[in-house]
């Protein structure tokens, strides 16, 4: 182990020395005086356009986008499109099994019906043969009670002169407490018949109708939800049910999306959020399209920020047409919403510039291909470019990532503190 470890070391100490002496080894000029160049790449600061941008990640999703649900449960018996059809509004893509709720539904109709007779027949005029009928009845009954009455009298008079027994007398005593109940019936009878029906009974009965006609609604409507539906033009995203599994209330059913324009919603900090305005331009970018850009613009901005990871972000959406489908729903989006811009401007890469306690500058090559230190103004920046406003000329050649290799290597030599 302790041999392999001193073979690596070895290995490691020549590559550097090899690499030191490849990038810092004097040159030959055509005078034959060595020269101290330095083996950094260098570029020219070109002019352009640059764009500031705001950059952040999120994912496709079509701007209009519908969850559906289910209001009601049940089996499902058919199964009336596939994930990735297109669809239109009030096409119909899932049927449940309505065997139960017909039969419910059959049975209000028929307590509906029922309950609707007799309201027509308590709200109806008494006819007069029905009037006549319990006219009748009041008089046989009231002469029944009398007769009653009187056989009573006569049976008390008998029974102090010994001529009937006490159990005649009570039998008597009992005919008229029956014939008077007979009585006051038929006449309670022939009240009702000549005015119609209580207000209390037609009450009743009329909320009764009201209920069974409110369950009669509600067992329609839900056969109507036992068909699901499409709510508008788009595509079927997903389609969760197979035929033959159960469905249950508020479980989801399908998602619809119109891919026609699609949104990516993203976080952006509350440092760079004042800069983003509605209706800016946004370049999104997708692993799928490697090399080609969208173009949209931002659409809406969260009035309130919500934190993130101890971070404080507000929710952006960026809106993008997709006139050929060809962007799907969930992909995953680098977007950069573009809140400056400047043209023909003085260009560098931004790993050649070096800043420090407020100041910039670049390293151009010199006349012999040595850098020179030189202080500039910078302007807009973003993820690759940086503008110089003052101190670089189009044309000049500056040294990149000059920094880097004085923290790996020192100074170059040439440079102060060099070798």
């Amino acid at each position: 182990m302790k041999k392999l470890t001193r073979i690596i070391i070895t290995l490691v100490l020549v590559g550097g020395g090899i690499l030191t002496v490849f990038l810092f080894s004097p040159r030959f000029s055509s005078s034959g005086q060595t020269t101290n160049t330095v083996n950094i790449p260098a570029v020219k600061a070109t002019r352009g356009t640059i764009y500031q941008t705001v950059s952040e990640l999120g994912t496709l999703e079509p701007k209009n986008r519908v969850e559906l649900k289910s209001e009601v449960s049940g089996k499902v018996i058919k199964v009336l499109a596939q994930a990735g059809e297109k669809v239109e509004k009030d096409q119909p893509l899932v049927q449940l099994d309505t065997a139960n709720l017909e039969i419910s539904l059959r049975k209000a109709k028929a307590q509906l019906k029922s309950a609707q007779a007799d309201l027509k027949k308590l709200l109806a005029q008494p006819k007069e043969v029905e009037l006549r009928q319990a006219e009748a009845q009041l008089k046989e009954a009231q002469i029944a009670y009398q007769s009653a009455q009187e056989t009573l009298a006569k049976n008390q008079e008998l029974f102090k002169s010994g001529g009937i027994s006490k159990e005649t007398l009570e039998q008597s005593k009992d005919q008229v407490i029956l014939k008077e109940a007979l009585y006051l019936s038929a006449q309670a009878r022939f009240e009702e018949v000549k005015s119609g029906a209580a207000p209390e009974d037609i009450e009743k009965l009329q909320a009764q109708i009201e209920q069974i006609e409110a369950d009669i609604e509600s067992i329609e409507n839900n056969l109507e939800k036992c068909i699901f539906t499409s709510p508008i033009d788009g595509t079927l995203l997903t389609l969760d049910p197979e035929e033959g599994d159960s469905v249950f209330t508020e479980g989801r059913v399908a998602v619809i999306g119109s891919l026609s324009t699609m949104k990516v919603k993203i976080l952006i900090n509350e440092i760079d959020v004042p800069q983003v305005k509605e209706g800016q331009k946004a370049v999104v970018t997708l692993d799928a399209f490697p090399g080609q850009q969208f173009e949209g613009k931002v659409t809406s901005i969260a009035p309130e920020g919500k934190i993130v990871e101890n971070i404080v972000v507000f929710e952006t959406t960026i809106e993008l047409p997709n006139p050929d489908d060809i962007l799907l729903s969930g992909m995953t989006a680098e977007t950069e919403i573009i809140i400056k811009s400047k043209d023909n401007a003085i260009l560098i890469p931004l790993e050649a510039l070096e800043e420090k306690g407020g100041k910039a500058w670049v390293s151009v090559k010199g006349p012999d291909g040595q850098p020179i230190r030189k202080e500039v103004k910078v302007g807009l920046r973003n993820n690759t470019q940086v503008e110089i406003a003052e101190g670089l000329e189009e044309g000049e050649e500056v040294f990149l990532a000059l920094s880097s290799y004085q923290r790996n290597f020192g100074p170059p030599m040439g440079m102060p503190g060099g070798r």
